[in-house]
């Protein structure tokens, strides 16, 4: 009797699970259940392919193409410059590259990537501080070698797809405004200290302005990001550059270039930091080594922060996360990045 009950249990499990599969109700709750992990999660950051065409015919075909392109992208930014300062003296510094973002329609094909260099954003930092216009002569070289000239970058895959094609590298004033790169540079940070504790952590949490500090803090960093807030909603800088309000050197303000302003003057609120395996120079370490580290916030709901003293437009969070697998002598780990931007 229990044989039988044990089978027919059994039975109707595989039917459901049968049933649910040919529904997709699978495929939609795993969606749903990463949204709500994610609390407010902005499904743009996972849109690296926006078709805007009326047919599915040869879509196929369509990605593969931009994937090809992405990877000749990455290779193209697979640059390094040699550092002269105290910090990078004598060291080989790469630019990091996010992966593409690609906005494909019937006559046109727009690609954004975003690229860091810790080195020559430090340069560019100190130049701008002194009033002195950064001249980095190998990234102007490649950006002009994508726009200009009969055998551009752009020309060329124009020809290759058929129409229109542009490739707009967007250089941003800190690693943690992409997910992407942010992992890629722990990752190259871990294996370069050897560790994520310690004192690393602690210089992570000063480079990064997490809105969640102590209270003595809060409400400067509050008043700066409400006077920030104030100018990006006069949907042009040069407006808020008359209107006197103060401007901080080594803002990197383009002031033709709404666009730009919006992608490298934003603020992180929080980030979720995930090491799993083993470190490089820890012989001895489990291999099932497994830290998180959580800082400031993902939600950005700014009527729940009591030290915010203005209100958003939006209540939807900008919520991006990568992965970053690096395989070394000693083994392998993984780093896993959330961040949530305002």
């Amino acid at each position: 009797m229990r044989k039988e009950i044990l089978k027919n249990l059994v039975k109707t499990l595989l039917d459901a699970r049968l049933h649910s599969l040919q529904r997709g109700e699978k495929i939609v709750q795993k969606i749903q259940s990463q949204g709500a992990q994610l609390q407010k999660y902005n499904t743009a950051n996972d849109n690296k392919h926006n078709l805007y065409r009326f047919s599915n015919q040869n879509m196929v075909n369509t990605v593969l193409r931009q994937n090809l392109l992405g990877e000749l992208l990455s290779k193209y930014f697979q640059s390094k410059i040699l550092g002269t300062n105290a910090q990078w003296m004598g060291q080989q510094v790469r630019y990091l590259i996010s992966e593409p973002i690609f906005k494909d329609s019937n006559k046109k094909l727009s690609v954004v990537v975003f690229v860091y260099n810790a080195f020559a954003n430090q340069v560019a930092k100190t130049q701008q501080d002194g009033k002195v216009i950064n001249n980095n002569l190998l990234l102007i070289r490649m950006i002009n070698n994508i726009s200009q000239g009969a055998e551009s970058l752009n020309n060329l895959l124009s020809r290759h797809f058929g129409k229109k094609v542009e490739v707009e590298p967007i250089i941003l004033k800190y690693d943690y405004f992409s997910s992407e790169i942010f992992s890629d540079n722990l990752s190259g940070n871990i294996n370069r200290f050897g560790t994520f504790k310690k004192g690393y952590t602690r210089i992570l949490n000063n480079n990064i302005n997490a809105t969640a500090l102590p209270a003595a803090k809060s409400l400067q960093i509050s008043n700066k990001l409400g006077e920030h807030i104030s100018q990006v909603r006069a949907n042009n800088i040069l407006n808020a550059l008359s209107s006197g309000a103060q401007i901080l050197p080594g803002e990197f303000l383009n002031k033709g270039n709404v666009v730009w302003n919006l992608l490298n003057n934003k603020y992180l609120i929080g980030y979720s930091f995930e090491f799993a395996g083993k470190l490089p120079k820890a012989v001895s370490t489990a291999r099932t080594l497994k830290d998180i580290r959580f800082s400031g916030t993902l939600k950005c709901n700014t009527s729940d922060n009591a030290s915010v003293l203005f209100n958003l437009n939006s209540r939807i969070s900008n919520i991006s996360q990568a992965q970053k697998s690096n395989i070394n002598k000693n083994g392998k780990f993984n780093v896993r990045i959330k961040l949530g931007h305002l």
